[in-house]
């Protein structure tokens, strides 16, 4: 067999589909029910559906990938790979690095010969879209599998992820916001602007209005980024004038090499809840395939 590495993530990652296809990344889709239908995350269903639906408050049903899905894989990259590395959103925000842990050691014994890494990129969204993209551009460089750990390992300690909500009550469902906070924004209708690191939600900021909190996000991204060339991705649930706002400024305003518009996945978009946008961002040399 040939000694390649394969990568294996979760779906939602908001990285561009050619992306996803060009560097071989193989997806793990979590399931979401709605009005009694259950789909796969990325299914033939309209972004604007599922945001339209969500602000019925409407039950919405959530289900990671689980073991059986990461076995499965496992298994079908490891028809041409002969190391896998699967890189999953922080395990303090979802059980899905147990589920790709549980069925690693499952694929020890239906697939002895393939060596299996699990890793925690301690973020989510584009952010972990960013980590999984600079473990993926080793592989396909034919990097060994230490390589792509490493190349993993400094994409997850310099990509930052800064998320602005529009309304925290769709956030506060899920137990990330102190209880009186969340029904204190939600009655005085708060903007909240958080980052996510090391698997820890952060609140940055609180605003009265989204032009107030973009400002804000633009302010602590730049002093993040500082002059370092990045690519990076906006998000959203949602597009608007603010989004196209964010967009802007983003391009004009920061030392980025390439930046990339994106919707936030339906369970992502869950969480966030609808009007939501946020910048994720990694230094552009580490998605290079000279950066090693």
């Amino acid at each position: 067999m040939q000694a390649r590495v394969a990568v294996v993530t979760s779906s939602a990652i908001a990285l561009p589909h050619e992306m996803i296809r060009d560097h071989e990344i193989r997806l793990v889709p979590p399931s979401f029910t709605m009005d009694g239908r259950t789909y796969r995350d990325g299914a033939d269903i309209p972004m604007e559906d599922i945001y339209a639906y969500l602000e019925q408050d409407k039950p919405f049903l959530t289900t990671p990938g689980s073991p059986h899905d990461y076995l499965e894989a496992y298994r079908e990259v490891a028809q041409w790979a002969s190391a896998i590395v699967c890189l999953t959103i922080s395990k303090e925000l979802s059980t899905m690095f147990d589920s790709a842990r549980i069925a690693m050691e499952m694929a020890k014994e239906v697939m002895p010969r393939v060596s299996i890494q699990v890793l925690d990129c301690g973020t989510l969204a584009g952010a972990q879209g960013l980590i999984v993209l600079a473990a993926a551009t080793r592989a396909v460089a034919g990097d060994s599998l230490k390589q792509v750990i490493v190349a993993a390992e400094a994409a997850s300690a310099t990509t930052g992820l800064f998320l602005l909500f529009k309304t925290i009550r769709y956030t506060a469902r899920t137990g990330r916001f102190p209880e009186v906070l969340a029904r204190v924004g939600t009655l005085l209708n708060i903007k909240a602007l958080v980052t996510i690191a090391s698997g820890r939600v952060r609140m940055v900021s609180l605003h009265r209005s989204m032009e107030a909190g973009i400002q804000r996000l633009i302010k602590v991204t730049s002093e993040k980024v500082g002059h370092t060339p990045v690519t990076a991705i906006v998000m959203h649930s949602g597009y608007s004038k603010e989004v196209e706002q964010l967009m802007a400024q983003i391009s004009g305003e920061l030392p980025c090499t390439q930046v990339w518009l994106s919707q936030f996945s339906p369970i992502m978009a869950y969480i966030a809840g609808p009007g939501a946008m946020g910048v994720a961002f990694c230094p552009t040399k580490l998605l290079r395939p000279e950066s090693a």
